[in-house]
């Protein structure tokens, strides 16, 4: 790097994740406004559905950007690795 080579490629993945109220708030990915938005109820039959656990997951042309999950953890983790594993348009640091 010093050398002027410049650094390696890195690609970005915004992450995030909040404490709320007891809710456990996690971000991962891009949350486009035109994209589709698929919400599952972890725990369908439960009366408060935030905390029995909720995923958004948002996708473009059939290709998963981004997940917002509440009080969901696992499937959180599992989303994350499938937006980790695809391919993504790398930023190169000057």
């Amino acid at each position: 790097m010093l050398a002027g080579a410049g650094a390696p490629a890195a690609a970005l993945l915004p992450r995030f994740w909040s404490d709320q109220n007891g809710l456990r708030i996690q971000v991962c990915g891009r949350l486009p406004a035109r994209a589709e938005v698929a919400l599952t109820e972890l725990r369908p039959r439960r009366r408060d559905t935030a905390r029995a656990g909720v995923v958004a997951s948002y996708a473009e042309r059939g290709r998963l950007t981004g997940v917002v999950a509440v009080n969901a953890p696992r499937a959180f983790a599992v989303a994350a690795r499938t937006l980790l594993a695809e391919p993504v348009t790398p930023v190169v640091v000057p």
